[in-house]
Parts: structure tokens; C-alpha cells; sequence
């Protein structure tokens, strides 16, 4: 009886391992999706304005700092997110989003850029399109899961620098 607990047990965790693995040519489309929607570049500002304000706090030794800011590796955090939008979304809506963000209309929309009333066009194609409907109406699925994976992220980090004990 044991065994075939055993048994099922690897057989199990063996299956929702490969089901967690994503291809090499959807993992690639999601990372130039992070890159081209800003997500990547966002999250590392928000790491830099963080441990900006540990250091100006004084609560850290700068040590310590410097040993967090190593350990939170910004393509850490974005590999681990990927699972997420493979959940969510299929190659060809990624890459459906990823050249949206990459025209001159959705590039302004990243980086908050002033619009012309072709880019204001553009945007709302993208958002009325059933891509933009559903990246609307996941969004909020999506970031519950990406808030648990930064959290985990940032406290291994933590752990690591000697910052968090465990």
C-alpha cells in the first residue's frame, strides 16, 4: 500500500512538473512580451526605488543592502512569472500583445508618452480587440498570482542576504 502511494505520489508531482514546464519558443515570446510592455523595466525601478528607501531609512547596514540588491535578480522574478502568462494566454496572443507594445502607438502607451489622436486610436483597437478584452479580464487573476510569486521571490532573496532570517 505503500508503494503505490509512493507510486502515485512521483507520478503525480513528475505530471504537474512537466505541466508547469513551458516551451522554449512561448517562454521566449513572454519574456519580449516583459520586455516590450514595460513589466520588465517597471519592476526593476520598483527594486531600485525599494532598496533606495532601506538605504536611506538606515534601518539596514549597507552590507546587507548590497547583498539584497545582488540576490533580487529582476530576470529571476521574470522567469518565474512566465508560467503565469502561459496559463492565461496562448503563443499567438502573446505575440498578438507583444507587437501591439512594440508599435510607436502602444511603446506610448508604456512609457506614458504624450498621444496623437492616431495612437489614441490604436490604443482603443487594442483594448476593444478580444486580446485587449481578455488581458482585461484576467488581469486581476493574473496579478494575485504574480504578488504571491514576488512575495516568495523577495523573502528568498531576503534569506539569502542574511536580510530575513528564517
Amino acid at each position: 500500500m505503500r508503494k503505490i502511494f509512493l507510486l502515485i505520489t512521483l507520478f503525480l508531482g513528475l505530471f504537474t512538473n512537466l505541466h508547469a514546464q513551458v516551451s522554449t519558443a512561448k517562454r521566449s515570446e513572454i519574456e519580449k512580451y516583459l520586455r516590450a510592455s514595460g513589466i520588465e523595466r517597471d519592476t526593476l525601478q520598483s527594486k531600485k526605488k525599494i532598496i533606495g528607501e532601506y538605504r536611506l531609512s538606515n534601518v539596514y547596514s549597507p552590507l546587507f543592502l548590497d547583498a539584497l540588491e545582488q540576490k533580487l535578480n529582476v530576470q529571476d522574478l521574470m522567469a518565474l512569472i512566465v508560467p503565469v502568462y502561459d496559463k492565461y494566454f496562448s503563443i499567438e496572443e502573446i505575440e498578438s500583445m507583444t507587437s501591439f507594445f512594440q508599435s510607436p502607438s502602444g511603446a506610448k502607451m508604456v512609457t506614458g508618452e504624450s498621444y496623437t489622436r492616431e495612437d489614441a486610436h490604436a490604443v482603443t483597437l487594442f483594448l476593444n480587440s478580444p486580446i485587449g478584452k481578455k488581458k482585461a479580464a484576467v488581469t486581476h487573476l493574473m496579478k494575485s498570482e504574480i504578488v504571491e510569486i514576488s512575495k516568495k521571490w523577495g523573502e528568498k532573496a531576503g534569506m539569502e542576504a542574511g536580510v530575513i532570517s528564517k
